[in-house]
């Protein structure tokens, strides 16, 4: 599917069995949901952009917005330099966030998953609250769920049932 470059008010996409690529897209509000297969998402700008996926992983890359919310119930989810306010929940399914840094408010929740936030920079101000019910908890090398840098806001949200939380700086 081929859509012209301009800015939208509204982009919905849904897609039942199937990769779906999205690129070099403005609009106020993108969603995009597909049953079985792939999402990947690339220069993205947004107020709200919401990626869901049944079976299959999401990929969300450079994409701008007030919030981005992305749904996996089996699959990982990707996330690679958003700006923006961040909500993610994989069931089965691992999920990574790299980010130059910690400058938004980020809740991420896995079932059964790890979670993983490479950052360039230690943050200079956010708090940090990670839960892991069955695996450890790795905050720049602390095992410390809860850690408050500077003035305490953005606050960092982070749970798993069955897995590791590890937030640690880019290698």
């Amino acid at each position: 599917m081929y859509v012209p470059e301009k800015w939208y008010e509204s982009l919905q996409v849904k897609n039942n069995d199937g990769r779906v690529r999205a690129g070099d897209l403005v609009a106020r509000d993108i969603r995009i949901k597909t049953e079985n297969g792939k999402i990947e998402r690339n220069h993205i700008s947004g107020d709200t952009i919401t990626a869901e996926a049944n079976d299959g992983s999401s990929t969300l890359e450079n994409v701008k917005a007030s919030l981005v919310k992305v749904k996996s119930e089996n699959g990982k989810i990707v996330l690679k330099n958003l700006d923006s306010r961040v909500s993610g929940k994989a069931g089965d399914g691992s999920i990574l966030f790299t980010t130059r840094h910690l400058n938004h408010p980020v809740e991420l929740r896995a079932i059964d998953g790890n979670i993983k936030i490479q950052t360039e920079e230690n943050p200079a101000n956010a708090t940090i609250r990670a839960s892991a019910e069955d695996g450890r908890v790795d905050i720049f090398g602390s095992s410390d769920g809860n850690r408050v840098f500077g003035s305490g806001k953005p606050l960092i949200q982070l749970f798993t049932a069955d897995g590791n939380i590890a937030v640690e700086k880019t290698k």
